[in-house]
């Protein structure tokens, strides 16, 4: 055999391999969308992509792994690009506003597919597609802390909480109003943006004041 052909065919195989991915991963995304992710089977998405059952397994261990395989790689682009184009001269409550309608103009363009997203993923962490989606999301929190860091050292964040503790609030308000939000018949980006505001205001101002911080908290009694 040539050595030009041996030098070649790992390249070929690697190919074909990428091919069957991106195969699959459509076949999921348009079975999902069309005909719901309950109701899609797994033989179907193999039969649309026109790959073997077994083949499928390779590539995702369940149907909700394949969900991940749907959304990671847009997921990871859109951090890439809200973070890297949030505006690093306005305040706080603007970057995140800026940052969080990266994720709302994409969930609202496929609002089928961003509602099997929020329900699936939230708690599901097993195999090997949901553990690249987690992956993206701990680069997302990362990020979110940078920002965070950011704001301090611009004077807006006066209290000891830790600057990773403050992007978990921000996230966690992010993500409950998402899921409300694209649960919604007649939303709209701008609706969602304004109440997603007024709840991030709420932390930001709060943060902006030095509080004492106590673990244990302080019991409430009637």
């Amino acid at each position: 055999m040539p050595a030009s052909e041996t030098n070649s065919s790992p390249s070929r195989r690697e190919q074909n391999k990428a091919d069957k991915l991106r195969r699959i991963r459509e076949a999921a995304h348009e079975l999902f969308v069309t005909d719901g992710f309950d109701d899609t089977t797994l033989r179907q998405i193999a039969a649309r992509a026109d790959v073997g059952f077994g083949t499928l397994f390779r590539y995702a261990s369940s149907k909700r792994d394949l969900l991940f395989l749907v959304v990671t790689d847009d997921l990871r682009e859109m951090n890439r690009h809200a973070f890297e184009n949030a505006p690093a001269d306005v305040p706080l409550l603007d970057q995140l506003m800026y940052i969080w309608q990266i994720f709302y103009t994409f969930f609202d363009a496929q609002p089928e597919l961003a509602r099997l997203t929020l329900r699936e993923l939230h708690f599901y962490a097993e195999g090997a597609q949901a553990r690249k989606f987690y992956q993206v999301r701990e680069a997302l929190m990362l990020r979110l802390t940078e920002v965070v860091t950011a704001a301090r050292q611009h004077g807006e964040i006066n209290t000891t909480t830790s600057d990773s503790r403050i992007a978990r609030a921000i996230f966690d308000i992010y993500s409950a109003e998402v899921r409300l939000w694209i649960g919604e018949k007649d939303r709209s980006i701008a609706s969602g943006m304004v109440e997603l505001r007024q709840l991030l205001r709420l932390l930001v101002t709060g943060i902006g004041h030095a509080m004492p911080e106590s673990d244990a908290g302080t019991a409430c009694t009637p």
